[in-house]
């Protein structure tokens, strides 16, 4: 127990990790210094409205938010939801919220205790890779060369729509089945199989 309170008092000390409060029924918010410099604002200028939390949030993100928040509090579960907000300066950052409220002897919600940290870098990185794999997935799926994936046991998984229109094939009748399948020689492909599965490059 101890050891948990020497890391949390690290962790809002070293400025990377905020908390919050929220008095349910009062609509009233607590945010550490922490917390507001996460979002830009000077210590102690929070206003302690959940309007006002909400304002900073990206306009694409509130409602999808507001509903996981609801939904989690009304299922009596922990919550953690990455989403992006606008600080105080302008600067449109990515933050993760973990949250979880407590409850009345009536089990009705009270307040909800959390801590965000701001994810900006991590989210960047995690987007550009999506973006670059999604690139590369249109560049092969419109090359005009033939292409096809196999799994490793010759099973074909994938192939662009050049290989499709070149064999007559749809996705449906080509994906899912063996590369055997249409090859006029059976023999020859698993020798080619078994080549590139030894790691050996087959040309011509």
């Amino acid at each position: 127990l101890i050891e948990n309170y020497i890391v949390q008092a690290m962790a809002l000390s070293s400025g990377k990790l905020g908390v919050f409060e929220c008095d349910l029924a009062a609509d009233v918010m607590w945010w550490s210094s922490e917390l507001e410099e996460i979002f830009g604002l000077e210590p102690g200028s929070f206003g302690g409205t959940e309007s006002e939390f909400f304002s900073y949030m990206h306009e694409d993100d509130r409602e999808w938010v507001w509903e996981e928040i609801n939904a989690a509090v009304q299922e009596q579960r922990p919550y953690e939801v990455e989403f992006r907000i606008t600080r105080a300066d302008g600067k449109l950052r990515w933050i993760k919220a973990r949250a979880e409220a407590v409850y009345s002897r009536k089990n009705e919600p009270v307040r909800l205790y959390g801590t965000v940290i701001d994810i900006t870098e991590s989210k960047e990185r995690e987007l550009a890779l999506e973006q670059s794999e999604a690139n590369l997935r249109d560049f092969f799926e419109n090359a005009s060369v033939a292409m096809h994936w196999v799994d490793a046991e010759g099973i074909i998984i994938w192939a662009n729509r050049a290989e499709l229109e070149m064999l007559g094939y749809s996705k449906e009748e080509f994906i899912g089945r063996p590369i055997t399948d249409f090859h006029v020689d059976p023999a020859v492909v698993e020798k080619i199989f078994d080549r590139l599965t030894a790691g050996e490059t087959v040309t011509d």
